[in-house]
């Protein structure tokens, strides 16, 4: 298959601009002067992703290295049409992307090392070129187009051993002579030796409010997979903040410029579900749900809500709609394993009550519910209590539920993060973010509230609460980080995930310490 790749104009253009700045560029060789580089223009035999936008590719020909010794491995190999000032002094390198490991590839020392076909037959590759893989090193050429082909640049063939490929980027560049080793505006090709599709639906625990992309759970279990298993993980996230399973009469889709921190519209896990794309495809899916139906501040925090009423509530939300969420899942994605992420006691008695106050004034709670919430704390810590076991109880009856229903599916497993009292918001060891004081944001912000988010995301949340087409109320937006993960409660998440996923064999057993 042919794959365009973009030709590198706005690449060009910065290197100008940076060739411009001549106090910081150093003398270079005289042949440096052109800014010698490379352009990829065309691939032939390179897979993307089928959804997604990420530009990794799969080699499609591939092959054993030898028939007779399965353990000699297996060689990939493409072709990759090149734009160059100068195609005899271009050099290729893989570059680990997690440990930075560098190989270089060798120029095949022969003129014709063999066609690639989608099936690669090693026996007819030329005896040194074999060697060369063999021995743990790729390879490259220049490989004229047959008469009956065409194509834009200088056709390369390019040979790797297979165990080359995971989290591997290919760079090429021209030999500036410079004798530094380190290419200079390379071109770059993504590789990987497979695909592993993943979505992420949910609301905001599962979206991660107040976390760095890079501490999000849903990221650190999409690393441990590549990492493990050598796969690329495509993602498809559609959980945001606020999200319930049942979907609401005001609910909408974001179609642009979309964000779950602040959402643009409330989109329910139910239709979430119903928009993943390509769900036949999906090897994983992590999601949440339920404790947006039951209510926050509404319920969870009120102190007028039985207990009683809230475990029929909680069982019904819970229980009963993430049944039918869960069969609508595993419809839609019948080759996915699925994973039911749970929740925990918000509040507990070892919360430090002012914070929780500050949080509720926050939240813009009137004096007199605020005085009512006080008096009610026991209530408050009573019913979160409640919430946690009932939820967890229910999530748990709903996977076995839909699990035992499709034995012969990949299996639907709970996932419970296991949070202690000590775990709680504002308690001693907190999984959850909470309040710090900012008094010069109190005073810019003009309003009477001396505590703020701690996480890393509320000076973004202060521009994009405030946009017309945000659809949080102001203050409960700029507070919608309090009381989901920290990074300590993420990498808990994360943990009891990886777990779960080793269980059921999507992962590889840990090895022993």
């Amino acid at each position: 298959m042919t794959r365009r790749i973009q030709t590198g104009i706005v690449v060009a253009a910065i290197g100008a601009l940076l060739g411009c700045r001549s106090e910081e560029t150093p003398k270079t060789p005289s042949r440096l002067s052109s800014l010698d580089r490379v352009f990829v223009v065309q691939t032939e035999g390179l897979d993307l992703p089928g959804t997604g936008l990420d530009r990794v590719y799969r080699p499609q020909f591939r092959g054993e290295l030898d028939a007779a010794e399965p353990d000699a491995g297996e060689v990939v190999g493409f072709y990759a049409y090149l734009v160059a000032s100068d195609v005899d002094h271009v050099q290729m390198r893989l570059v680990h992307e997690g440990t930075g490991a560098i190989v270089v590839l060798e120029r095949a020392a022969v003129a014709d090392p063999g066609r690639l076909q989608p099936q690669i037959d090693a026996a007819a590759l030329h005896p040194a070129v074999r060697q060369r893989l063999q021995a743990g090193v790729g390879v490259f050429w220049p490989a004229p187009l047959d008469g009956a082909e065409a194509g834009d640049g200088t056709r390369f063939g390019v040979l790797l051993p297979a165990g080359l490929l995971p989290q591997a980027r290919l760079d090429i560049f021209v030999d500036t002579g410079s004798g530094s080793g380190a290419p200079l505006f390379p071109a770059n090709l993504r590789l990987t030796p497979g695909y592993f599709y993943m979505a992420v639906i949910g609301d905001s625990m599962m979206w991660g409010n107040g976390l760095l992309e890079e501490d999000k759970f849903t990221t650190l279990v999409a690393r441990i997979i590549t990492e493990e298993t050598g796969l690329h993980v495509v993602r498809q996230v559609r959980a945001i903040s606020g999200a319930r399973i049942v979907p609401q009469p005001d609910d909408g889709t974001c179609t642009s410029d979309c964000d779950g921190e602040v959402p643009k519209a409330f989109t329910s896990i139910t239709v979430q579900a119903q928009e993943l794309e390509s769900p036949e495809t999906l090897d994983l899916v992590l999601m949440d749900g339920c404790i947006n139906d039951v209510g926050v501040f509404s319920t969870l925090l009120s102190t007028d809500v039985d207990s009683n009423a809230l475990a029929d509530l909680t069982r019904d939300v819970c229980g009963t709609e993430m049944t039918g969420l869960l069969q609508l899942v595993r419809e839609r994605a019948p080759n996915a394993v699925i994973v039911l992420t749970g929740y925990f006691q918000f509040v507990s008695v070892e919360t430090d009550i002012s914070q929780l106050e500050a949080l509720a004034l926050s939240a813009e709670v009137p004096e007199e519910d605020l005085d009512a919430l006080r008096l009610g704390i026991a209530s408050v810590i009573q019913n979160s209590a409640v919430f946690d076991a009932v939820a967890r109880e229910s999530l748990l009856h709903a996977v076995e539920t839909v699990g035992d229903a499709g034995r012969d599916d990949p299996p639907i497993v709970f996932a419970d993060p296991g949070f202690g009292p000590q775990n709680a918001v504002f308690a001693p060891d907190a999984f959850l973010w909470g309040l710090v004081s900012r008094s010069e944001l109190e005073d810019a912000m003009d309003v009477p509230v001396p505590v703020f988010p701690e996480d890393p995301l509320l000076e973004y949340r202060i521009e994009a609460c405030a946009e017309p087409d945000a659809r949080p109320e102001l203050l409960p937006c700029l507070y919608a980080s309090v009381g989901h993960n920290n990074p300590k409660g993420a990498r808990r998440y994360a943990d009891v995930i990886t777990q779960v996923l080793r269980d059921v064999g999507v992962l590889p057993p840990a090895s022993p310490e």
